[in-house]
């Protein structure tokens, strides 16, 4: 019985996830919230091709905008140590890589990725954009105005 009652409630926090991540998805696909936002630089790495702001950041979550001017551009390989980070694509494609796992992502979908694993996201398509959220803040991103 003890295994039946561990099996429901590994379900109900999968579907309380799915719950959160349909949310996010139409917060920021179905919304102007963006525009509406100042963005501000907060120790992210990028260069010419792909220009990537914080949108929000407070002591629980840093929220992350990301457009890849061209294909076939990846961001570089890394891992969070202190966060989970969920993304979600608002235009285009990504192949994003992450464990021995690659997976194609479209406008709308979702994807979590659990604290320390090593990932990438490559555009498929020109002007593609990605929000990432950081669950809790990864520390070395809470350093306004420095690189990594």
């Amino acid at each position: 019985m003890e295994a039946i009652e561990k099996l429901n409630q590994t379900n109900l926090r999968l579907e309380d996830i799915g719950k959160r991540l349909s949310v996010l998805n139409n917060l920021f696909l179905e919304t102007d919230i963006l525009k509406s936002i100042e963005p501000k630089y907060a120790g992210f790495i990028y260069d010419d091709s792909i220009e990537v702001s914080t949108v929000f950041q407070s002591p629980n979550v840093t929220v992350t905008y990301a457009l890849w001017k061209y294909k076939n551009k990846a961001y570089p390989e890394h891992q969070h140590h202190d966060s989970v980070e969920y993304l979600i694509i608002l235009s285009g494609s990504f192949l994003v890589k992450f464990n021995d796992t690659s997976r194609i992502m479209t406008k709308g979908e979702c994807l979590s990725l659990p604290v320390n694993i090593v990932h990438t996201c490559i555009s498929l398509e020109d002007m593609s954009e990605m929000i990432g959220i950081c669950i809790p803040p990864e520390k070395a991103y809470q350093r306004e105005g420095t690189n990594g």
